[in-house]
């Protein structure tokens, strides 16, 4: 099995995000960095690069577009969302998950999404709560299995 080297890094505008990308970065011993502490020098030595944003109209921030731009050579992503729009969160996360894998040049090896409470429309008040803090700590376990990296 290769040696793989993760790191995640997000961008959060409601902390939502925020608190899942550091409990998926637990059982992967890597740090949650936010995109606005990123350079190109702090992933040169990652080969698993772990991408968060919050869905804004099926797309990550804006930030992060321009990141996805930036990178030239990671070998591995993975991709996890907040979303905090009711009826359409879930098929927003879809179009977020598409957009990010178009816009990157690696395997994804796997994707999470979830609610997170919205400070405009105050939905999903109390998300992520322990259950989906407990998923996303799972998803970084999940994402570590031997079979994407043979």
């Amino acid at each position: 099995m290769k040696q793989i080297r993760p790191i995640v890094i997000y961008d959060s505008t409601t902390e939502n995000t925020k608190n899942i990308a550091e409990k998926i970065s637990i059982p992967l011993k890597c740090p949650a960095i936010h995109i606005d502490q990123v350079t190109n020098n702090i992933i040169a030595g990652y080969n698993l690069l772990v991408i968060g944003s919050p869905v804004q109209m099926g797309k990550p921030t804006k930030v992060i577009q321009k990141f996805l731009q930036d990178i030239t050579s990671i070998e591995y992503t993975a991709f996890f969302c907040t979303y905090g729009t009711p009826i359409i969160g879930t098929f927003s996360a879809k179009h977020f998950f598409k957009y990010m894998e178009i816009n990157t040049k690696s395997k994804c090896i796997g994707k999470f999404s979830c609610p997170g409470f919205h400070n405009t429309l105050k939905t999903f008040s109390n998300r992520p709560n322990i259950n989906d803090l407990k998923k996303a700590h799972f998803f970084g376990e999940k994402i570590l299995e031997e079979e994407y990296y043979v």
